[in-house]
């Protein structure tokens, strides 16, 4: 169908444009996060995502928006509370006031069964 081809090369020029992008600045912190969110978005794929949400971390330890994605990531992939819970809470002492942090960490909770 002519709407999915149109999906598929609008995906596709996406993903070239961000390999560029991440060839010229391959440890800009904002370029590895939107990289790994669009391909969560984009295709699904979290595991090849998490190696992204890993170097953006790596790149920016104090982006607490960034570690609930990651911990939201963690949740969704391994259904490991404990890693997943580190990244929260990390997540929270750099951005107590964030709501997407808060409302990240209360979803999580409410999926995990936590307190």
């Amino acid at each position: 169908d002519v709407k999915n081809a149109f999906a598929a090369r609008q995906l596709e020029a996406t993903e070239l444009y961000y390999q560029e992008a991440l060839q010229a600045d391959p440890t800009h912190p904002l370029l590895l996060r939107n990289y790994a969110q669009f391909i969560v978005e984009g295709f699904g794929d979290l595991p090849r995502a998490e190696l992204w949400y890993e170097r953006a971390l790596a790149a920016n330890q104090n982006d607490g928006e960034l570690a609930a994605q990651y911990g939201k990531l963690v949740w969704d992939l391994y259904k490991d509370q404990e890693r997943a819970a580190q990244y929260f809470d990390h997540g929270l002492r750099a951005s107590p006031d964030n709501g997407y942090v808060l409302a990240a960490y209360a979803h999580f909770l409410w999926k995990s069964g936590g307190h």
